[in-house]
């Protein structure tokens, strides 16, 4: 069992509407309106269409009430807003933009504002990673500093293990010059370089 078929399927026509077809659907709804039953609308009219496409096309392009064109930004704040909080509920979110249709801002959404929020967050993320990375560095610069100065003050503070007046009187070995010689060295000059 199912659902009775809206149409019959081989003497429907497909594809995209002339101006002449739209025209019939549009002064036929302003005068005597849809009457409630799409499936019937086409054959009163002498359309070769399947009613769900007239319903269709009227809905999302023949209203006067719809709004053509492009989006404010306005507009794209709300949708982009509406979407973070709720998800993809199109119809809600046409709800809140007079004139616009639920399948207008989802198509919207797909070719365009899904790329721009996308690219928004990226943007935020590697700014926020930047950030981060920014203050660790300075956190661990900090840290390293402080080390540095604590282990300063340390040694500046230590006693040495011996006595500088112990080797004030200890002769330094001095070299003889052919030991200079065994390193490859010609003279004690060399060594200073």
């Amino acid at each position: 069992m199912g659902r009775a078929p809206c149409c019959d399927k081989a003497n429907v026509k497909k594809g995209p509407w002339s101006p002449e077809e739209d025209a019939k659907l549009k002064s036929y709804i302003e005068q005597h309106g849809t009457g409630g039953n799409w499936i019937a609308l086409p054959q009163k009219i002498g359309l070769k269409r399947c009613g769900k496409s007239c319903r269709l096309k009227w809905l999302n392009y023949l209203r006067p009430n719809i709004k053509h064109g492009g989006f404010s930004e306005e507009e794209d704040n709300i949708i982009c807003s509406l979407y973070v909080s709720i998800g993809s509920r199109w119809s809600i979110i046409a709800a809140q933009l007079p004139g616009r249709t639920d399948n207008d801002i989802k198509n919207y959404w797909n070719t365009r504002l899904k790329k721009k929020l996308l690219g928004k967050q990226r943007k935020e993320q590697q700014a926020q990673a930047r950030r981060v990375s920014n203050n660790q560095q300075k956190q661990d610069v900090k840290r390293e500093t402080e080390n540095l100065i604590v282990a300063s003050e340390v040694m500046i503070n230590q006693v040495p293990y011996w006595s500088s007046s112990e080797f004030s009187s200890v002769p330094m070995p001095v070299t003889n010059a052919s030991s200079f010689q065994h390193y490859g060295l010609n003279n004690q000059t060399s060594l200073r370089a």
